[in-house]
C-alpha cells in the first residue's frame, strides 16, 4: 500500500476514535475531579457542622447554611425546648443561638448566631435532588458520639407524608443509619453539597429498620432563602390508605372499597370534633375525589390555610340491623298420661353480621400544627 495512503487511513482511524471516546473521557475526568476525597469531605462537614444544645443538653445536630451565621437543624430538636439555646462548633467553640424560623411540616428550623469577621464555612445546596441508588452521607452526633460520618443510599427520592410528633411531615427516604442525635444533620452527595436534612427514621416497635426520613431539598431551599416560618393546615389526625389496614379491617368493607382512614385522632382536635373515626373513610375534599394520601395532603397544603373550613365527603361503615322476627307462640303442652313430649326446639342461629357504607358530608375547621406549647 502507498505509504501516504496508509498514513491518511491511520489518521482517519485516530480521528474516529477521538470523536467517539474523547468527550466521554473528558466527562469522566471532570466528574472525578469534582468529587471530594473522603478525608476532605469529612473535614469540610466537620468545619461546617455544629452540635445543638438546649437547656445545656446535647440534643441534635445542625449545619451552617449561610456565611453570616444561619444554621439549619430539625424543628423537633428545638421545638418546645426550655432553657438556653446554644451551638458548639469545632472551629468556633460554644455560641449562643436564636431561633428565627420554623417549618414543622418539613421538620426544619433556622437558627442564627452572631456574625464574625470572615464569616462561617457554609455548605452549598445541591442544584437538584439525588437519584435512587445514589450514595449520600450523613454527618452528625449519634448518641452523644460527635463528628460521625455515616454512609447511605437514596431509597426513594420522591416524598410522601409521614405522621410523627403529632404532625404531618413531608419526607423522602435514604437506606442508611440515622441514630438518635443525628436529627438536624446534613445529608450530602459525593461533592459535599446538601441534598436533605435528617429528621427521623422508619421504626417498628421502636426498632430501627435502616431507613432514614429526610426533609426535602426544596423545603430547605425555601427556608434558607426566605428565612421565614411557614404555617401548615392540620386536621388533627393522621391518614392511612386502605391497603395499609389489617385484613380483618378490610374484610368488613365491600370489595374494592377505597378511601383514606383517619387514625391517631388528637383529643378534642378537629377530626374528633367532626365525628371522624376508625370506621370512617374520607373519599373527597371540596368535591375532589382522593384515595392517595400524598395527593390529598398536597392539595390540602396548597389550597387551604389554618382557620378555614373544609367539606369532606365521607363514608361511614355501619352495621345492618337484621329484621326483628317474633317467635311463634307455642301451644300448651299435653298433660294426659302417655302423651308424647313435644320435640325440643333448636336454639336459633345468630344471623351473620353485615355492614353497609353510608355516604355523608362533614365540615371540619382546620387548625395550625405549628402552635407551640412551652
Amino acid at each position: 500500500m502507498d505509504p501516504g495512503r496508509e498514513n491518511i487511513m491511520r489518521i482517519s482511524r485516530w480521528r474516529l476514535f477521538l470523536r467517539r471516546y474523547l468527550p466521554a473521557a473528558i466527562c469522566l475526568v471532570f466528574l472525578a475531579g469534582c468529587q471530594i476525597p473522603q478525608a476532605s469531605l469529612y473535614q469540610k462537614l466537620s468545619d461546617s457542622s455544629v452540635a445543638i444544645f438546649t437547656g445545656g443538653r446535647l440534643n441534635g445536630t445542625g449545619w451552617f447554611a449561610a456565611r453570616e451565621g444561619l444554621i439549619v437543624t430539625a424543628a423537633h430538636v428545638v421545638w418546645g425546648r426550655k432553657g438556653s439555646l446554644e451551638v458548639v462548633s469545632d472551629r468556633f467553640g460554644r455560641l449562643p443561638a436564636k431561633r428565627i424560623a420554623v417549618d414543622r411540616g418539613s421538620d426544619l428550623a433556622l437558627l442564627r448566631v452572631a456574625p464574625r469577621d470572615g464569616g462561617y464555612p457554609a455548605l452549598e445546596l445541591a442544584s437538584a435532588p439525588p437519584e435512587e441508588g445514589e450514595e449520600v452521607f450523613l454527618y452528625g452526633t449519634a448518641l452523644f458520639r460527635r463528628r460521625l460520618l455515616l454512609p447511605g443510599r437514596v431509597a426513594r427520592a420522591a416524598y410522601r407524608y409521614e405522621y410523627m410528633l403529632e404532625s404531618c411531615l413531608r419526607m423522602w427516604y435514604v437506606a442508611g443509619p440515622s441514630p438518635g442525635g443525628t436529627s438536624g444533620g446534613c445529608w450530602v452527595n459525593r461533592h459535599g453539597r446538601v441534598v436533605g436534612n435528617q429528621s427521623a427514621c422508619m421504626t417498628l416497635e421502636k426498632s430501627h429498620l435502616g431507613v432514614a426520613h429526610l426533609s426535602t431539598l426544596d423545603d430547605i431551599r425555601r427556608l434558607v432563602t426566605t428565612r421565614t416560618s411557614r404555617t401548615r393546615p392540620f386536621m388533627g389526625c393522621a391518614l392511612e390508605e386502605m391497603h395499609e389496614r389489617s385484613e380483618e379491617y378490610i374484610a368488613r368493607f365491600p370489595p374494592g372499597t377505597r378511601g383514606l382512614v383517619p387514625v391517631c385522632l388528637l383529643k378534642d382536635g378537629p377530626a374528633e370534633k367532626a365525628g371522624l373515626g376508625e370506621w370512617t373513610l374520607i373519599t373527597s375534599l371540596d368535591g375532589k375525589l382522593f384515595t392517595d394520601r400524598t395527593a390529598f395532603m398536597d392539595h390540602l397544603w396548597a389550597t387551604r390555610r389554618p382557620g378555614e373550613e373544609i367539606i369532606l365527603g365521607i363514608q361511614r361503615l355501619e352495621q345492618i340491623k337484621p329484621p326483628s322476627t317474633a317467635p311463634a307462640a307455642a301451644g300448651p303442652a299435653s298433660t294426659k298420661p302417655g302423651a308424647s313430649r313435644p320435640a325440643a326446639t333448636k336454639p336459633a342461629t345468630a344471623p351473620a353480621v353485615k355492614y353497609e357504607l353510608v355516604p355523608a358530608q362533614v365540615r371540619l375547621k382546620l387548625v395550625s400544627q405549628d402552635e407551640e406549647t412551652q
